[in-house]
């Protein structure tokens, strides 16, 4: 587990494991958080997966594209391997099986 940052083409590589899920209500939302600086975006943290060279959200996809399209940075932490498998097996069960891409 490490912690991260991405922003720009960093944030665009990800790959998503809830494709078009997101409400576009609660993009807009937080983007006017970003805006204005709202500390409580921080209270939940993001999760990214690195497996095979590729990352993957686990969690965090609203905010994820709510700084994409705001040109923002998003803090991440980054998982990998077994790490935190128990809170999102069905995601990373999905990557390793190829669903995601």
């Amino acid at each position: 587990m490490k912690f991260v940052q991405y922003s720009g083409k960093g944030l665009t590589a990800l790959k998503s494991t809830e494709f078009a899920a997101q409400s576009e209500k609660a993009i807009i939302e937080i983007m006017g958080k970003m805006k204005a600086g709202d500390m409580s975006l921080q209270a939940e943290a993001v999760y990214t997966y690195l497996y095979k060279g590729e990352r993957y959200i686990l969690d965090g996809h609203h905010r994820i594209e709510a700084a994409i399209r705001s040109g923002g940075t998003i803090e991440a932490i980054e998982l990998s391997g077994m790490k935190m498998y128990g809170k999102f097996a069905t995601k990373i069960e999905e990557i390793w099986a190829g669903l995601h891409f």
